[in-house]
């Protein structure tokens, strides 16, 4: 039976050979990021995963993107990097459209932007979706 952390492991494997880990500032991290990183990190994380013959599941691929500071009327506020997020996203897209092999596959399932609780950061939540085949 596979588990999320099977698709995390996948993932991360597939991620850490590509261009994208050599574009963002940071590191690769599986499940969570270290308290305090002020750099572009990527994090893979893995939701559920069925129980049926052809196992389907979901992992989440979030990069990290620090927010610009911006003065408006003499104070500092942070705002969305949104040209280094439109390129990231891009970058992502191409690097996870797909995969396949004879026990599984991969595809792009959804794209979005959310800002980061807490700290000045906007994420790119890249959702994965996977089949994994009988052996």
């Amino acid at each position: 039976m596979k588990t999320p952390s099977t698709m995390v492991s996948i993932l991360y494997a597939h991620v850490s050979v590509t261009a994208l880990t050599g574009l963002v500032t940071g590191s690769l991290y599986k499940m969570s990021r270290p308290n305090g990183s002020t750099l572009e990190d990527i994090v893979i994380n893995g939701l559920p995963v069925n129980g049926s013959q052809v196992q389907l599941g979901t992992a989440n691929v979030n990069i990290y993107v620090p927010d610009l500071l911006i003065t408006v009327g003499g104070n500092s506020q942070p705002v969305p990097d949104t040209a280094r997020l439109e390129y990231l996203e891009g970058q992502a897209a191409t690097i996870l459209s797909e995969s396949f092999t004879q026990t599984h596959s991969f595809t792009l399932g959804s794209i979005t932007i959310i800002p980061a609780e807490e700290i000045p950061m906007h994420y790119i939540n890249v959702r994965v979706d996977f089949q994994f085949f009988p052996s």
